[in-house]
């Protein structure tokens, strides 16, 4: 790992063949980089690994079937219009699962076509 230099993405990772425990070592030399972990809770790579492999590194369970007080199985616009942000949106989204119908182009970045691009560009790219 300390091979690879810094300011690489769990895809990059992922696609260069790392376990997911490395990846998340690679997360921790490189000193917990938001890039890797985008909903900010501590799991790096979540949405890039298979989940099972996050599961059973971290000991967690999901997805949650409601999440901050919301139901689960909403769509990006119904947070939206509650006046959800968009950080608590990509909470939402990762405690359902990373849900396709929230990720309509399935690039790891949920709710594109409802929230306003600078936000999204401010969350995922500061």
């Amino acid at each position: 790992m300390r091979a690879e230099p810094a300011g690489l993405f769990c895809r990059d990772l992922f696609g260069r063949g790392y376990s997911y425990s490395a990846a998340v070592d690679y997360w921790r030399l490189h000193g917990q980089p938001n890039q890797m972990d985008a909903d900010r809770n501590g799991i790096p790579c979540e949405t890039v690994f298979p989940r099972s492999d996050v599961a059973a590194y971290w000991g967690v369970q999901t997805p949650q079937t409601s999440y901050g007080g919301m139901a689960g199985g909403l769509f990006c616009v119904d947070l939206y219009m509650a006046g959800v942000s968009y950080a608590e949106a990509v909470g939402y989204w990762y405690s359902q699962g990373s849900p396709a119908r929230m990720d309509a182009d399935g690039n790891g970045i949920p709710c594109e076509t409802v929230y306003p691009s600078a936000v999204i560009s401010a969350y995922w790219f500061p």
